[in-house]
Order: structure tokens, then C-alpha cells, then sequence
């Protein structure tokens, strides 16, 4: 990697720390059923998902990485208790309105950032680990990068 795309990464994993200093930190992204329930409960997760290169300025590269925001949160509920659910997507969806409006804000941006773009949210989307109901959702944040390739 770049100086700068770690530069960024880091930068991201400082923020959405600071953002969401009460939950956990999801450790292994990727394969959510593969943590410990316990860092699932009320989390947040960081992905590097794909890249794309094109051509800027002279002498100048620039790279769009889209990371991946994941944000967890256990359901606990009853087979006949609905409102349970309904309880766990309205605070998901508040904690992607917090992580829209932290990055829509330009006073947020990394110096290393050329542009961002927030993406789609991905619908909330249920799992079970071990005994314990989860729903997640994911917001995709692409991030031009500009790199001196000289």
C-alpha cells in the first residue's frame, strides 16, 4: 500500500472510533459470524473493499478505494414480540445518519483525500451466531486518493 491509502485507513479507524466510541470495534470484518458475539452486540466494523485507478494531472495517480462501513447490533427479542426489531433498525438506521453526517461534513476530510462519496447503504440484513440474533448494515464510503507516481 501507498503511504497515503495507510494514511487514510488509519485515519478512518481514528474517526469511526471517535464516532462510535461506545460501541466495539469489530475484529475480523469480513466474516462477521467468525468474531465473538460479545464484540457483535453494538459494534462497528471497517473494510477495504475494491479500487480503481485512472489517470489524473501529470505525474499524478489517483486511486478510488471504497472501504466499507459495517455496523452490528444484537436483536433481542421473543417469538411473539415484534417491536424488538423494530427497536434495533431505527437505532441502526440513526447510526448511519450519524456516520452520513460525519463524513458529508468537509471539515472531517484527511488532507490526503481528494474526494469523497458516500454510497449506498445496504438493507438491514439479519444472522444468527451461535444463540444470538444480529442485524448489520453497510455503507460504502469511496475515497479518491491523488498519489505523485514521478
Amino acid at each position: 500500500m501507498s503511504t497515503k491509502i495507510t494514511t487514510v485507513y488509519d485515519y478512518y479507524i481514528t474517526q469511526l472510533g471517535t464516532l462510535f466510541s461506545t460501541k466495539n470495534r469489530i475484529p475480523n470484518p469480513y466474516s462477521l459470524e467468525d468474531n465473538s458475539i460479545h464484540f457483535l452486540k453494538d459494534s462497528w466494523g471497517l473494510r477495504l473493499g475494491g479500487q480503481a485507478f485512472f489517470r489524473g494531472e501529470l505525474c499524478f495517480l489517483s486511486e478510488q478505494y471504497n472501504f466499507i462501513v459495517v455496523l452490528c447490533r444484537e436483536v433481542v427479542r421473543q417469538d411473539h414480540d415484534a417491536t424488538s426489531f423494530d427497536t434495533v433498525v431505527k437505532a441502526m438506521k440513526e447510526d448511519t445518519f450519524k456516520l452520513r453526517e460525519f463524513f458529508y461534513d468537509v471539515d472531517n476530510i484527511n488532507s490526503d483525500i481528494d474526494k469523497i462519496d458516500l454510497g449506498v447503504t445496504d438493507q438491514v440484513s439479519f444472522f444468527i451466531a451461535g444463540k444470538t440474533n444480529f442485524l448489520f448494515t453497510e455503507t460504502t464510503i469511496s475515497t479518491v486518493i491523488r498519489e505523485n507516481y514521478t
